[in-house]
């Protein structure tokens, strides 16, 4: 009956706004700008490319950009102009084969889900097979997951699995 009175008198703004998605954005920093192709490089300065799109759909809750300390992303665009908390991940000398951009990134968005952050969505900004264990995690508690990243950046088994945008 509700659906009958939904089509005949449409949804009430209440209704409309609880129906909103909440995105939670997690960026690999490097990942993206080694990625990108000269031609492209204006997308690290202007990241309107991602946000406008996302927040046609819903709210951001949380963007954050996580990136090696020998990388010099645009602190400060990101920050200030775009609200990201940007996460500097410290390179481990010792540890070879690791990615402590990934890791951290992957701890840190596990942690928002495992305790119950109040999203929707999850949108790694990112191409990385390492990142299947967080898509997983997400998708399991009932969330949405989309990689967006570089042309030829992105898994061949995560565009298999998940949804996917390349730029």
């Amino acid at each position: 009956m509700t659906d009958l009175i939904d089509k005949i008198f449409g949804k009430t703004k209440v209704e409309e706004k609880e129906e909103r998605r909440k995105f939670i954005i997690l960026m690999d920093y490097e990942n993206l700008e080694k990625g990108l192709e000269e031609t492209q490089q204006e997308k690290l300065r202007d990241f309107s490319w991602l946000i406008d799109p996302i927040l046609k759909q819903g709210d951001i809750v949380l963007k954050m950009a996580f990136y090696p300390d020998v990388a010099y992303p645009p602190i400060r665009k990101l920050s200030k102009d775009y609200g990201f908390y940007c996460v500097i991940c410290p390179i481990d000398q010792s540890a070879k084969h690791v990615d402590n951009v990934d890791h951290k990134m992957e701890a840190f968005g596990k942690e928002m889900i495992f305790n119950n952050l109040d999203f929707t969505d999850l949108i790694v900004v990112g191409g990385d097979w390492d990142f299947k264990e967080l898509a997983w995690a997400a998708k399991s508690r009932g969330k949405g997951v989309k990689f967006i990243g570089a042309k030829g950046t992105i898994s061949a088994k995560l565009k298999e699995l998940f949804e996917v945008e390349e730029i």
